[in-house]
């Protein structure tokens, strides 16, 4: 949607970009498709750059409708490094500043391995392959 907005004025972008929004919050991809037909032809007079742009990547733009319906809950808590990184961002930002990264690892190593302990990664085995990656040298004795 970006790509088609660089071709709009600044003042009509945000009435332009929630008309473009239709089109993807349509529930089905020939509904979808409809949508993007009316806006082209409504828009061509007056963006016409912006309406070969959204034409040329329709089709590709289109494709997430070929997929089952995901359930964002599911998607959101199945990745553990995101959830590792995220938990991390959390607890340290306590901490605020880090006077050198020697001062980083063993905190590090502190939330991951109470991560490991406590349940939060469901997969123990991906769990203790993402610990030696970060600190191998260290957790060896421990997993």
């Amino acid at each position: 949607m970006r790509n088609i907005l660089v071709y709009v004025p600044q003042k009509e972008k945000k009435s332009f970009a929630a008309v473009l929004k239709e089109i993807w919050l349509a529930p089905t991809v020939t509904l979808a498709r409809k949508r993007a037909y009316d806006v082209m032809d409504a828009y061509t007079k007056r963006f016409p750059r912006a309406v070969q742009c959204l034409e040329n990547g329709l089709e590709d733009s289109l494709t997430f409708y070929a997929f089952p319906k995901l359930d964002a809950r599911k998607i959101s808590s199945s990745n553990m490094i995101e959830r590792l990184n995220r938990e991390i961002r959390r607890r340290t930002s306590a901490v605020g500043i880090f006077p050198n990264e020697a001062s980083y690892i063993p905190r590090w190593q502190r939330i991951s391995w109470n991560m490991l302990r406590t349940g939060l990664f469901p997969e123990l085995t991906l769990a203790k392959n993402l610990l030696r990656q970060r600190c191998s040298w260290q957790l060896d004795f421990i997993l």
